[in-house]
């Protein structure tokens, strides 16, 4: 059966798979990474009060539940292990409750 008009020809043509010859460029994926979460940070560049501000952000619970919270959260985020940045936010808190010495 033969189609009547040129368009229905077209349309009946099967249709050749082609590679995509333009890649998303990287700054693509940045820019909607960056929309979607947030930047990788290096653990070097997270400093004690920010590893603070992510444990006060927490969600209510207790002080250990809190801390998993924040650990997992910067390790996500910095690429480093949750149980490196536990023990780094456990000094971190070490050392902002402990008074200043010389007084």
């Amino acid at each position: 059966m033969a189609a009547t008009n040129e368009c229905l020809a077209q349309s009946n043509k099967s249709r050749t798979v082609r590679k995509a010859t333009k890649k998303r460029t990287t700054t693509f994926n940045r820019r909607h990474r960056q929309e979607g979460q947030a930047r990788a940070l290096p653990m070097a560049r997270m400093t004690e009060h920010d590893m603070i501000g992510w444990l006060n952000a927490a969600p209510m619970g207790s002080r250990q539940q809190r801390m998993l919270w924040a650990a997992h959260k910067i390790a996500c985020l910095t690429g480093a292990t949750e149980g490196g940045v536990y023990q780094t936010l456990e000094r971190s808190l070490e050392r902002a409750e402990s008074p200043p010495s010389g007084s």
